[in-house]
């Protein structure tokens, strides 16, 4: 069985996107809209704050809920650990 869902409401030039087991979509939303769209295939969605100012172009989420942005036109990696505060951190 194939489940399709349109996914662009709302996103303005998204360059990534990352897939978990459970379903989640996490979209990079962050050039325009400084945030991480969350998209479910139970209909709900939601949003990740966060203040970065150019898109992300690889997303990863590790087995710690940890996400991760990289963005290679200012060669910088972000982390945010999800669930909590949604600190973005800097790494490299």
């Amino acid at each position: 069985r194939t489940i399709v869902k349109s996914i662009s409401s709302g996103l303005t030039q998204p360059q990534s996107v990352f897939a978990m087991q459970n379903g989640s979509i996490f979209i990079d939303n962050c050039r325009a809209n400084k945030r991480i769209d969350v998209r479910s295939l139970n209909g709900s969605d939601d949003a990740i704050p966060v203040n970065i100012s150019h898109s992300c172009r690889s997303l990863y989420i590790d087995n710690n809920s940890t996400l991760y942005c990289s963005v290679d036109s200012k060669h910088q990696i972000y982390k945010v650990q999800l669930g909590g505060n949604s600190t973005v951190i800097e790494i490299a």
